[in-house]
């Protein structure tokens, strides 16, 4: 549940919402996730590439430490993964996510 209202869930707050759904725990990302999302959207180009590209690997990352009970991990460990499936994209090494 978003405590941004939906006419608000644009960029970089869309991202940030998907994620704190998929972590579980609180209501806010920490300043350095924030910072890495706001790089991520600039690599990526648009919200909704990377969007796609973070549905894919959110929902697992979380998972594991909330199988294991840990808190949430910081978004830093997945830097370098996201940065290599956007650039392979940029390269079109990759099929398109999208419909």
């Amino acid at each position: 549940m978003s405590f941004i209202p939906p006419d608000q869930l644009d960029g970089p707050n869309l991202i940030a919402q998907f994620i704190i759904e998929y972590r579980g725990r609180g209501h806010f990302l920490p300043y350095d996730d924030h910072l890495l999302v706001k790089k991520w959207i600039a690599d990526a180009g648009d919200v909704d590439t990377l969007l796609l590209v973070l549905s894919d690997i959110i929902p697992k990352f979380f998972a594991a430490s909330a199988a294991q009970g840990k808190h949430p991990p910081s978004l830093t460990r997945l830097d370098r993964k996201i940065g290599q499936i956007l650039e392979a994209r940029r390269k079109n090494q990759m099929p398109d996510l999208g419909p």
